[in-house]
């Protein structure tokens, strides 16, 4: 097993001193075990499947100028931008519904990746989105 900390992977005993030194410097996250609660250039993320499993689960990141927040929850990847932020709006948490929520509330487009979606290309999901 080892850690993935600062877009860097580190063994397990360099990991665990990395996370001591953060707790001891007051910068760990509130519950370290919600992995999907921080990012891994704040706080060392486990590197690997402790039962070494040959389970693969995919997801996406969030990322605004305010919070991030990750979904690494799906079985399998989405055929295209727009079913991927279909899926993001299902199965997103609360940093998430925020994020989305201002983008209707603004009628603002987004980015999938490196493209740029306009409000008008993706307005449609999000009538699904209020119905759930």
């Amino acid at each position: 097993m080892a850690y993935s900390y600062r877009a860097d992977v580190w063994c397990d005993d360099c990991g665990r001193a990395i996370c001591e030194r953060l707790k001891a410097e007051g910068k760990a996250p509130a519950d370290p075990s919600n992995e999907w609660s921080f990012d891994s250039d704040d706080y060392p993320k486990r590197a690997g499947d402790d039962d070494e499993s040959d389970s693969v689960t995919y997801g996406v990141r969030l990322q605004d100028d305010y919070a991030t927040t990750y979904d690494n929850t799906w079985e399998d990847i989405p055929d295209d931008d727009l079913e991927l932020l279909a899926r993001v709006l299902k199965t997103t948490d609360e940093v998430g519904d925020d994020m989305l929520s201002s983008l209707a509330e603004q009628e603002q487009g987004c980015y999938v990746d490196n493209v740029w979606y306009t409000w008008d290309e993706i307005k449609h999901l999000w009538t699904d989105w209020k119905q759930a």
